[in-house]
């Protein structure tokens, strides 16, 4: 009986030891750094250019380092790739930003703001910024429209031959070589209905061909049984 005794006393310690090791390595933490390789970019409206970054580990254990979504300033935004730093210690990796924006008549001005935390500790943050510059685009054809690179807005060329830009909700969608346009909801609630009716009707299809075909199976089993007699 005592012997039984004993070895539960050692599984329960060893329960208890193996919870407090995992305490201690769920609250190992990086100590994360990011640094803007490019400081600063210019870029036509509607269009998109890549910044360089390099996110580090300076702590004294591996750790998961995670951007958070990427502050810009209005008419600009930037997304950043990849979406997780796995990282030794004292280590680094690259990363990109993609930048995107709009300006309207005049070129736009502004900043985006990246942040990075540690995925067990997300009070150890650090940030870097990139200035951007989204230059006003010449237009050829005063009243063509066309989508931004993105989708989100259609670009109208003005009377002043420069591109405005008008931000979609839905997103855009092309009319033509020469013309787009804002998407609505409606037209969203339309495709949705078209295509359940859609595959209502090859649901209908396909049980008409399956009962045709078990008509005939069953005409030729028939036929076959009658013909035994």
């Amino acid at each position: 009986m005592s012997r039984k005794k004993n070895i539960c006393k050692n599984i329960l310690r060893i329960v208890v030891i193996l919870f407090f090791v995992v305490s201690i390595i769920e609250n190992i933490s990086a100590l994360p750094r990011i640094e803007c390789l490019t400081s600063s970019v210019q870029l036509n409206s509607g269009g998109t250019v890549n910044a360089n970054i390099r996110v580090y580990n300076d702590g004294e254990f591996p750790g998961n380092i995670n951007p958070l979504p990427i502050e810009c300033d209005s008419g600009i935004y930037a997304v950043i790739s990849p979406v997780t730093y796995p990282l030794d210690k004292l280590s680094s990796s690259p990363g990109i930003v993609t930048i995107g924006g709009s300006a309207s008549g005049t070129d736009n001005y502004g900043t985006c703001q990246i942040t990075i935390k540690d995925s067990n500790d997300p009070s150890l943050t650090d940030q870097c910024s990139i200035q951007v510059q989204v230059k006003a685009t010449e237009c050829k054809v005063p009243g063509n429209s066309q989508c931004s690179v993105d989708g989100r807005e259609v670009l109208y060329c003005g009377q002043d031959g420069m591109f405005h830009n008008t931000p979609c909700t839905y997103g855009c969608e092309v009319v033509s070589s020469i013309k787009a346009k804002c998407k609505n909801s409606s037209s969203q609630g339309t495709n949705y209905t078209l295509s359940i009716i859609i595959i209502g009707m090859c649901i209908i299809v396909g049980f008409i061909i399956l009962g045709l075909i078990l008509r005939k199976k069953r005409k030729n089993n028939h036929k076959k049984s009658g013909s035994r007699y």
